[in-house]
């Protein structure tokens, strides 16, 4: 084998796995070659893969017996400036032009600096000789004054000509500073990479290869489109998308691209066990409780099973997911995202009228649907479609198939809603260790539209967690004696007829014994 002879083998990107934070990239190629010992090179790999993942294989087809002795990784960066683009050819050149005009504009100021301390040290001299003419009885005033003041005017216009040009090799310094900034930032010297590997055949035949390996800077997150089709029957399209991005230094043009939610790198090392120490405090004697604002996170909204506010990357519910785009992929290695799609589902939809007057003074289209897909809806942003067009984005958090999920469309501009709360406070008696404190609140509701609408009021009561504050809530100052759930809400049903309007009340009493201190 030629150790300076080598054949350039062509094997393009056929299939990419993405994770949340790096690439599985699959090549496959094929050559013919003569019996004997030679050396492949594949050009146009990503710079940044990494080495120890390089993996080459033989797949079936290839003549028998034929063997991959070895494979390597080979770089050279590339920074001659004939090899730039022309803007970054241009921007040097300038980035020269420049710093010889500051070069040359210090030398003229260095030459100035030096006739300035040259002036001030003939005037040191001539004011010594004038003492030593006068010294003698040789006075000539008018002659003195000539000299002087041709010597300071000359001094002064120095100074001003060095005050100037330090300004403009100030100003020289700063746009030369950004043009260097601006050099940094655009410039992309390419660094050239290849795989070499060293094949043997014992006869003449076709060699088919594999290599994989693996690559940083790619990415991708889960996103959504939701159409909504009023009925009857409506109908909720849901498009599974991908944002997908790379910047690996080479473009994957139509791959069959898969989406995995895997970690690779986690779980790789346990963690480093502490000291938990038990401290013994005295028990206080006041009982200190807060107020709280608590969200209700859940899984779709069959399982209930309680989510993290703030999940790391892609929210898969603890078992990975691993998807395919319906078609082959292709997305430039330019850092920008690029949309891929999944799939679809469609299935029936009910929609309701919801008022949380406390958020909001609107009426919500509040939609809920189901995952009737055969995989999970993973946690992304949606896209929300309704009849009139795009009316905004929402967020949808990880529901598993078959579950069932909630959208909102907006508000409807046909209905009003005004929400009144008081508060009155009672001074505890004289035996009572209770202090007492009555909530209330009004929430009208008005339609102005031609046709009838229902609609569903939500509103929410306290729930205590510590038996010194109680909460009771007074059914004959509210409307329907409507009970709160276990979180809380309070919920009723109105019906209005155009240009109809209702109301609702909600009464309810904070008890907190002697000794709790609210922070």
């Amino acid at each position: 084998m030629d150790e300076h002879t080598t054949i350039a083998i062509d094997a393009p990107v056929a299939v990419v796995t993405l994770f949340e934070d790096r690439a599985s990239v699959l090549r496959r190629g094929r050559i013919e070659l003569p019996a004997g010992h030679h050396r492949l090179k594949l050009e146009g790999v990503a710079p940044v893969l990494s080495d120890r993942s390089l993996r080459v294989e033989l797949l079936p087809g290839s003549t028998a017996d034929a063997q991959v002795l070895d494979f390597r990784v080979k770089r050279e960066l590339i920074v001659r400036e004939v090899d730039l683009p022309e803007d970054q050819a241009a921007l040097a050149a300038e980035e020269r032009q420049r710093t010889r005009a500051m070069a040359l504009s210090k030398r003229r100021m260095d030459v100035r600096e030096a006739q300035r301390d040259a002036l001030r040290e003939a005037c040191e001299q001539l004011i010594e000789e004038l003492a030593e003419d006068a010294g003698w009885g040789r006075a000539e005033p008018e002659r003195w004054r000539t000299e002087l003041d041709l010597l300071r005017q000359r001094e002064a216009d120095l100074d001003q000509e060095i005050q100037a040009m330090a300004a403009g090799l100030e100003d020289a310094e700063r746009e030369l500073a950004l043009l260097r900034r601006r050099r940094i930032v655009t410039r992309n010297p390419e660094a050239a990479t290849w795989v070499e590997l060293d094949v043997d055949l014992p006869v003449d035949g076709e060699l088919r290869l594999e290599l994989a390996y693996v690559v940083p800077c790619a990415c991708w997150r889960p996103r959504y489109r939701a159409t909504l089709t009023a009925g009857p029957p409506s109908q909720l399209t849901l498009e599974h998308q991908a944002s997908v991005w790379q910047h690996t230094g080479e473009d994957w043009t139509d791959v069959e691209l898969h989406l995995s939610t895997q970690r690779p790198s986690l779980g790789t090392e346990p963690p480093l066990l502490g000291e938990d120490l038990i401290r013994v405090r005295p028990r206080q004697e006041q009982v200190v409780v807060e107020v709280r604002e608590q969200q209700i996170h859940t899984t779709g909204l069959g399982q209930k099973r309680e989510q993290a506010q703030e999940l790391p990357g892609v929210d898969d519910g603890g078992e990975p997911v691993s998807l395919r785009a319906e078609h082959p992929a292709t997305v430039p290695s330019d850092g920008r995202p690029y949309r891929v799609g999944i799939g679809r589902s469609q299935a029936p939809a009910s929609i309701e009228r919801v008022v949380m007057a406390e958020l909001t003074n609107a009426v919500l289209l509040r939609c809920t649907s189901a995952n009737q897909a055969s995989s999970p809806l993973l946690a992304g942003p949606v896209d929300l479609v309704a009849e009139s067009g795009r009316v905004g984005r929402s967020q949808l958090s990880f529901v598993a198939p078959g579950e069932k999920l909630e959208l909102g469309f907006g508000p409807d501009a046909s209905l009003r809603v005004f929400r009144r709360s008081e508060r009155v406070e009672h001074e505890p008696g004289v035996l009572s260790r209770w202090h007492k404190t009555d909530h209330h609140t009004t929430v009208l509701l008005s339609n102005l539209g031609s046709e009838a609408r229902v609609v569903t009021v939500l509103e929410r009561v306290p729930v205590s967690e510590v038996e010194q504050v109680r909460i009771e809530l007074a059914d004959e100052r509210t409307t329907g004696a409507a009970k709160p759930d276990k979180d809380g809400i309070v919920r009723w049903e109105l019906r209005l007829q155009p240009g109809a309007t209702d109301e609702v009340e909600l009464t309810y009493t904070i008890e907190k014994r002697s000794g709790v201190v609210e922070r």
